[in-house]
């Protein structure tokens, strides 16, 4: 039987009544709306896959997700992109004085205009632009003063102790290249996912198609020993009661020709719903499948057993989610960790000024290196206590130690399933051909007590046996093959490789 880990991984298929496909299958699925006979269409298996990458919603909405994460990460890049700042400031302030019996009114607007730039290290280069006006009005004895100031300057800021440094400079930066990595990984692992399921119910389809095709044949050949029967029993040769038997086998086999093609339709709209994630998609089409489950089983290579160890451990969604899970929580850590660092930040700003007391214009013409000015700058904050800090470097410590937790008890049950899939693959290849075999024996031992009983030389109740026994061989041998094929999708699936197994045409 399939192991327990890759039952959970796929639906290995919804009942076991299936039958022996031929060398190359071509059946076709007819829906037939009143009398009109619907629309013949060829739908290989890449044809298949074609279909299901250009319009499954699930493949369209991790696509739309990873495109999400590269725009967040765009934005996220923007702090190192050159930034336009122009702020414009009014303050209006007055005061009275008792001695004098006077008041005085100050008002001074400002502008600043500045590029700047941060760098990796979290340092910030600026070129501004400055102006400011004071304007000075004296209620008594009515005089005005007025002074107009314009400076440009470059000024550079530098974290020294917190927030220096590329990793912390970096943080947001580095946590949305994490979550575009994996949400690159996941849209891959859904696509993956969403073609294996194309592949599981494209075959089952197509062998529910042959099973009916099996099904209609056994019709005949349950017709053809009626026919006997009945011959016999107006030669008096057999009793009537045996010909009541084969009437009723005869409505058995109609009864489950009727069940086939019900369950074919369930399998044509589940092959739609894993398509278009509509089973009302294309239902005026009659579907031809083209591609041979036999070519496809002729065709697989069972790949080396440490090859595809090593794939499906690198491209398992769950690992690759606790490796990147482990990347962010360290980020989180070093973050963490600088946060409870004092906050030392040193600035150097050297300019030039100018001066005028009547004009703006005049001001500015009067910058000059004459009037240069190199001021230095510093400001320390030193917490007393820092728990909030404190606490998220033992949390992103314990997270780290229960994810490297997960991801080793992750790589064990990858490692299991490869070992369990290679045992299942060996054991099916093998169960396919010993079906085969009882499959063709079982109809030579038929077609010999068919010649028997039309010879006289044995009942009907033993022919029907025999046929019994063909339909379980048949059937068994279609459902061992459809255990077979999953197994190989399933391998194909590990290895992220669901459209090269449709290459076979």
């Amino acid at each position: 039987m399939v192991s327990g880990f890759t039952k959970k991984i796929i639906t290995l298929r919804d009942n076991r009544k299936l039958t022996t496909p031929l060398l190359i299958l071509f059946f076709s699925l007819t829906i037939i709306t009143g009398n009109v006979r619907a629309e013949s269409v060829i739908l290989s298996l890449s044809e298949a896959f074609f279909k299901a990458l250009k319009a499954n919603r699930t493949i369209v909405y991790y696509d739309i997700d990873k495109n999400n994460a590269e725009m967040e990460l765009e934005y996220q890049k923007g702090i190192f992109i050159p930034q336009f700042d122009l702020t414009g400031t009014w303050n209006r302030y007055s005061w009275e004085s008792d001695n004098v019996n006077s008041y005085s009114v100050i008002e001074t607007p400002k502008m600043v205009a500045s590029i700047q730039k941060m760098n990796s290290f979290g340092g910030v280069t600026s070129l501004n632009f400055s102006t400011q006006e004071d304007k000075t009005v004296y209620s008594i004895p009515g005089l005005q003063d007025d002074e107009y100031r314009s400076s440009i300057f470059l000024k550079y800021e530098q974290p020294l102790l917190k927030g220096r440094g590329k990793t912390v400079t970096n943080y947001e930066i580095n946590k949305s290249s994490l979550s575009l990595e994996f949400a690159k990984q996941r849209y891959e692992d859904n696509k993956n996912a969403v073609l294996f399921n194309v592949f599981k119910d494209y075959f089952s389809l197509l062998l529910t198609i042959e099973e009916l095709r099996i099904k209609k044949e056994i019709r005949e050949n349950t017709q053809s020993i009626f026919d006997v029967v009945k011959e016999k029993v107006e030669m008096r040769k057999l009793p009537v009661t045996d010909l009541n038997k084969m009437q009723t086998v005869l409505f058995i086999r109609d009864k489950e020709i009727l069940d086939i093609e019900n369950t074919m339709q369930q399998k044509r709209n589940q092959l739609m719903l894993s398509i278009f994630n509509d089973v009302e998609q294309d239902k005026g089409k009659d579907y031809i499948l083209t591609t041979s489950i036999d070519e496809v089983i002729k065709s697989f290579k069972q790949p080396d057993l440490s090859e595809i160890m090593s794939k499906a451990e690198s491209l398992d969604l769950d690992i690759i989610g606790y490796k990147n899970d482990l990347e962010r929580y360290n980020l989180e850590l070093t973050k963490a960790q600088d946060d409870l660092k004092p906050e030392l930040l040193g600035s150097v700003e050297m300019g030039a000024d100018g001066y005028d007391s009547d004009k703006w214009l005049r001001s500015a013409r009067d910058i000059s290196p004459q009037n240069y000015r190199i001021i230095f700058g510093g400001s320390l904050t030193f917490p007393i206590t820092n728990t909030r800090a404190l606490s998220r470097v033992k949390i992103a410590d314990n997270k780290i130690r229960q994810v490297e937790l997960q991801r080793t008890n992750r790589l064990q049950e990858v490692r299991n399933a490869i070992y369990e899939l290679f045992d299942d693959l060996e054991t099916f290849k093998s169960k396919v051909e010993l079906a085969e075999e009882i499959s063709s024996i079982s109809k030579q031992n038929l077609e010999y007590e068919i010649e028997r009983l039309v010879g006289e030389k044995t009942t009907v109740l033993n022919t029907l046996d025999y046929q019994t026994s063909m339909i379980t061989a048949e059937l068994d041998m279609i459902a061992t093959k459809l255990d077979y094929i999953i197994l190989i999708g399933v391998c194909h699936f590990y290895q992220r490789e669901m459209e090269k197994i449709a290459i076979p045409q």
